[in-house]
């Protein structure tokens, strides 16, 4: 698992992408890397949340992180 407050996240495909205390109820919100618009694994990923089962470009900012996928 890693952040880096003020530094972009890097991502693989298959990697967790968790968004802290998102929304009005503060629950945490996830997804999986399914697609990566840059080489390097920069920002945006392309990633399927895991509520709602829909694909989304995603730019992530505070508050999020991301876990190594396996």
């Amino acid at each position: 698992m890693f952040s880096h407050p003020g530094k972009a996240l890097n991502a693989e495909i298959g990697d967790t992408v968790i968004i802290e205390a998102d929304g009005i109820y503060g629950i945490p919100r996830m997804g999986q890397v399914v697609g990566l618009k840059n080489p390097d694994g920069s920002p945006p990923y392309v990633v399927r949340w895991l509520a709602g089962e829909y694909e989304s470009l995603f730019f992530p900012t505070r508050g999020v992180r991301i876990e190594k996928g396996h």
